[in-house]
């Protein structure tokens, strides 16, 4: 038997042994970094509804390793936030995984991926915004800074002045996938200063420019609550803007993406 057989035979068998590894494992191929499993379709509405089962992708034939082709098709549209696989099918799902998502259970139904949350790309990075209201004893730039000191007293937590659309800019640094805009909103009554606000992402840092993938509602949130913003939106910079003519405070903004 020449050298050429034995090349296809080993070759043969670890093309067998790598089908034969467990879907887990076969996520990997560079996704593992970019991807957790779940149980989605396991309670009282299926994630089908409402558009959420947005696309599905047929292979030409069966593979118990079929999660890697998936797994980058996942990868490389901005929609996708949950794939699962059932034979040669790959289905993807636009979807916001939390408790309050009937069809995304976490102890029961079908096994599935979602993409990581990822890092917080947002930390220490350059911070801007619009105005800076007066008898703040933080600036805008420590929004962005691990930090916890904000809770001893509101003005560790700052605002802009009074004028219309005033505004809050993160830059990156460099072009990211964002999934995600945490925002710790003020307390002591400041919370009334984050109502009704839009997410703008972009790579010029322009609200007329860079589009628009999320907002909020005039509803005055809770003191201290983390507001999240579900977002699917490329660029470098993250622009919240807040439509009411008053003040606009936060303490603390945290960005995921990869």
């Amino acid at each position: 038997m020449g050298n050429f057989d034995n090349q296809f035979i080993i070759c043969y068998f670890l093309i067998a042994i790598l089908q034969a590894l467990p879907i887990s494992c076969a996520a990997s191929n560079g996704n593992s970094r970019l991807f957790k499993e779940v149980k989605i379709n396991g309670g009282d509405a299926d994630c089908s509804t409402a558009g959420k089962n947005y696309k599905s992708v047929t292979f030409s034939s069966v593979l118990s390793s079929a999660t890697i082709p998936c797994a980058n098709i996942c990868r490389q549209e901005d929609a996708c936030v949950v794939f699962d696989t059932k034979g040669n099918v790959c289905t993807l799902y636009n979807l916001t995984l939390s408790a309050t998502t009937p069809c995304a259970m976490g102890a029961s139904g079908t096994r599935a991926y979602t993409k990581h949350l990822g890092r917080d790309i947002a930390l220490y990075k350059f911070i801007d915004a619009s105005t800076i209201a007066p008898g703040n004893i933080a600036l805008f730039s420590e929004l962005t800074s691990n930090r916890t000191s904000y809770n001893d007293n509101h003005l560790y937590c700052p605002c802009t002045q009074v004028y219309d659309n005033s505004w809050i800019r993160v830059d990156l640094g460099q072009t990211y996938k964002i999934t995600r805009v945490d925002v710790t909103v003020s307390f002591q009554l400041r919370e009334t200063y984050f109502r009704t606000v839009s997410v703008h992402i972009g790579d010029t840092g322009l609200l007329a420019v860079d589009p628009l993938v999320g907002g909020k509602d005039s509803r005055i949130p809770a003191p201290l609550e983390l507001y999240k913003f579900y977002v699917t939106g490329t660029g470098r910079y993250v622009i919240l803007q807040q439509l009411e003519t008053n003040h606009f405070c936060c303490c603390k903004i945290q960005i995921y993406g990869y």
